[in-house]
């Protein structure tokens, strides 16, 4: 009913992290035209169940405007994102169990460690991450994309779409790998579910989990770390691109940021760990930012060869 979808809007709009009132966006009830005499009676109450939205008038916007369009485009993206890794599961019947836990008063809190722990079992069913043999290439290597023979139109929407379901779906690999690695040590077993997934809560912190590892100075003390995961469907040369936010993030971090590339993620997901972004062996371009080249054979970043690819 409409009294049921305002309650769920409602929901959302308490606990998003990411909804913000800047540049015209608001949770207030949308305009729904009903007013106009094309329009019937039946969208009325509606308005009330919008949980985030912009208002633009079509007579307004210029070419000038495609840059805004697109800032709004990743700021929706954004709310998208932390909405969806809350969802119990990313098909129709876990949509549908989190919409009857919100009817039913469930807490948001209640609700996210839920979807978490259903979402990295349905994961860990199907996938398992393992740390990557590495080839031997040259030192400073650069991976450059091979010009397409043929000019095609991007739906850059859909593909900003899929890319946020990618990292996401890196980061749960990532969170099942680090429990699996604090398990197999008994000094840091019980920081095992301390792991925390700050990403779903919004992107504004540089990195995308917390997790822990022992300190090196002090072999019976843990500490925390700091992981930004990185997900791509190419190989493991592939370049990849980071925020200034990130960027400054890791400089205060200093050793305790970890970079996480996950790669291949399509076939066999494989993960590279860089302990040191600012080591010479990586080349960063001003571009927001794109990260290309490792040497294989770098002593801060850590390689094993991969077991159970699926």
């Amino acid at each position: 009913t409409k009294l049921t979808l305002g309650k769920i809007a409602r929901f959302w709009q308490g606990n998003l992290s990411t909804l913000t009132s800047e540049n015209g966006f608001t949770i207030d009830p949308i305009n729904l035209g009903r007013e106009e005499s094309r329009y019937t009676n039946l969208v009325k109450g509606y308005e009330s169940c919008n949980i985030y939205s912009k208002y633009y008038d079509i007579k307004d916007l210029e070419e000038t405007d495609n840059d805004l369009l697109s800032q709004d485009l990743l700021q929706m993206l954004t709310v998208f994102k932390e909405l969806k890794g809350h969802l119990m599961l990313d098909d129709k019947k876990g949509i549908e169990a989190t919409i009857d836990f919100i009817i039913n008063n469930g807490t948001f809190n209640e609700l996210s460690e839920k979807a978490k722990s259903e979402k990295i079992f349905e994961i860990e069913k199907k996938r398992k991450l393992v740390l990557g043999k590495e080839e031997t290439h040259s030192r400073n290597s650069v991976v450059k994309e091979e010009k397409a023979p043929y000019i095609t139109k991007r739906d850059y929407a859909k593909e900003a779409i899929r890319n946020t379901e990618k990292g996401l779906q890196g980061e749960y690999l990532v969170i099942n790998y680090e429990r699996e690695r604090l398990m197999k040590n008994t000094i840091t077993k019980s920081y095992a579910d301390k792991i925390t997934h700050v990403s779903e809560s919004g992107d504004g912190h540089g990195y995308d989990i917390i997790s822990y590892d022992i300190n090196p100075d002090a072999s019976n003390e843990v500490i925390e770390i700091y992981i930004e995961v990185k997900t791509t469907t190419g190989n493991r040369d592939a370049p990849f691109y980071l925020s200034d936010n990130e960027l400054n993030v890791a400089r205060i971090k200093g050793e305790l940021y970890k970079i996480y590339r996950v790669y291949d993620y399509n076939t066999a997901p494989k993960l590279k760990i860089i302990d040191n972004l600012f080591d010479e062996t990586l080349e960063i371009k001003p571009i927001n930012y794109i990260v290309k080249g490792v040497n294989q054979n770098d002593k801060h970043t850590k390689n094993q060869l991969p077991k159970n690819t699926l």
